[in-house]
């Protein structure tokens, strides 16, 4: 990889799993993980969890990150940054 490429994270919070990858900005995968969501455990278990996989993918970025993007289930607020309805119903 070229020095010149620039890594950003990507974090996708689902109903079973949080997956998370680390991009050059050519799209190419420099790093992968998934973690369990739990979302019975609670928000502030999941957040941490979404904050664990970002300091991770950030510990094997070989440049500094240049930003992160998020993909949820649910209704975005992105004024007030509240998501809404985002909780998985099987039933």
């Amino acid at each position: 990889m070229s020095s010149i490429q620039k890594p950003a994270i990507g974090i996708d919070i689902g109903a079973t799993k949080i997956a998370s990858v680390l991009l050059t900005e050519n799209g190419e995968l420099i790093a992968s993980s998934q973690v369990p969501t739990v979302a019975s455990d609670g928000m502030d278990a999941v957040l941490d969890k979404v904050a664990d996989q970002i300091h991770e993918m950030i510990r094997q970025s070989p440049a500094q990150v240049v930003g992160v993007g998020m993909g949820s289930p649910g209704k975005v607020d992105s004024t007030h940054g509240v998501v809404y309805d985002a909780a998985h119903d099987p039933q």
